[in-house]
Order: C-alpha cells, then sequence, then structure tokens
C-alpha cells in the first residue's frame, strides 16, 4: 500500500508494542479535527512521527509502497518481513524489516539495509511511560501502570539509546508525557542490521542471550522447517 494511501501517514516500517495489558509503543494518532504544525505539515503524518527507520534524517515519499515477503503465524516461530525498500528514498537499495515473537512473549524488531558507507539511519519509537536507560545505554526499562519492560538492543554492540521528549508542536494536539527512544547508527559497511529486543519486566542485558538470533533470511527458512 502506497504511504499516502494510509492517511497520508508516511509510516512504512510502523510497528505498536503491546503486553500486560499495556500499550507501551504507541501510534500518534489521526489528524482529524487538528492543525498542521510548522510548514503547513502535520509531525504526525511524518515518518520522524512514527516507529520506524530513517535513513538520512528523510522523510519517506508519499508514493513508496511496502510488501509483505514472509509471513509465519506458527506457535513457535511467528513473525512478519516486509520490504521497505521504496520508503528509503533512493538513500538504500534494500532495506526489510521484520517483527517477530519469540518463546512467546520476547518481540524482536530487526533490521537489515544495503546502502553507502556512512549512511545514516535512526531508528525511533514513542511511549508515554516512564523511562530509565540500563546500564551504558545499551537497554531501557519502561515502567506503566504498576508494569515493567525492558528494551534492548541486541545489535550493533556500537549503538546505545537515548531518550528525550516527544513534545509535539502548537497547534497539533500534544500527547501528554510523550517521549521518544531512538538508536543513531551509521555503519562504515554496505550490508548491515539492527536488532531490538522487547521483554516483559525488568530485565539484565545477561537475559537477552537466550534471545536467538539470525538473519532475516533464515527466519523463513526455519519457518519451513517440520
Amino acid at each position: 500500500m502506497p504511504s499516502k494511501a494510509n492517511h497520508n501517514q508516511l509510516d512504512i516500517g510502523h510497528f505498536l508494542y503491546e503486553s500486560q495489558g499495556v500499550r507501551w509503543f504507541l501510534d500518534l494518532g489521526r489528524t482529524a479535527d487538528q492543525q498542521p504544525g510548522p510548514g503547513g505539515k502535520f509531525y504526525r503524518n511524518s515518518t520522524l512521527g512514527h516507529n520506524t527507520l530513517r535513513f538520512n534524517e528523510g522523510e519517506q515519499p508519499s508514493t513508496a509502497q511496502a510488501s509483505m515477503i514472509a509471513f509465519s503465524n506458527r506457535d513457535a516461530n511467528q513473525f512478519g518481513i516486509i520490504d521497505g525498500t521504496q520508503a528509503t528514498g533512493g538513500a538504500a537499495a534494500l532495506w526489510k524489516r521484520g517483527v517477530a515473537l519469540r518463546g512467546g512473549s520476547t518481540v524482536v524488531v530487526q533490521d537489515e539495509w544495503t546502502a553507502a558507507p556512512r549512511t545514516r539511519v535512526d531508528w525511533t519509537a514513542y511511549t508515554t511511560a516512564t523511562l530509565e536507560p540500563g546500564p551504558g545505554r545499551k537497554s531501557v526499562y519502561m515502567t506503566k501502570d504498576g508494569k515493567t519492560v525492558t528494551v534492548a538492543i541486541l545489535y550493533p554492540p556500537t549503538v546505545s539509546f537515548q531518550v528525550s521528549s516527544g513534545y509535539i508542536k502548537a497547534p497539533e494536539s500534544p500527547i501528554p508525557g510523550l517521549k521518544k527512544v531512538t538508536l543513531m547508527y551509521r555503519p562504515t559497511t554496505i550490508w548491515n542490521r539492527m536488532v531490538v529486543a522487547i521483554m516483559p519486566g525488568r530485565r539484565a542485558l545477561s537475559d537477552f542471550n537466550s534471545v536467538r538470533q539470525s538473519f532475516l533470511d533464515d527466519w523463513v527458512n526455519e519457518a519451513n522447517l517440520p
């Protein structure tokens, strides 16, 4: 579906995360009955306003389309993978995003892309939870309604989480307590990947050692195993 077909939302790769009855990573909502922000544009419609990947700080083209290239709903191996290459606006020759449920409770969000060395890539997600950076900013503890989840970067080892206000400027309607969780990466190689995992509870980084890591193509091969 083209980005513009979804209420002009430039949101290819956008994901939500909910567990324990709490919406942790959320959507900023529709722009109906609201006034656009600076430049006549809605922040909520922008690529930056979604839980997705941005290349070279650019916006996704409104004509970009994504395709579902793999899917599995097997209890032990649930995942979906999209090809979002068009959404990079030419910044990447290939971009795939996969989201998987591992072990019934751990969510993995994995991006793989091919682009020129030093291409800037920004991973973004929004929440209204209370945030506490973990050791070395390799994880973030999120707390809301008496519940906690832990978000960790599994790969690459050289990046760290940044936490900031998700303040939406007037005249768009604000979301009280909104915060933004980001990762910024400028790899020196052509082929790259980024792997983020989310577990319920307050977890040590060592707890994520149990998360199986494999390339997106291997997710498909594993799904075909008897």
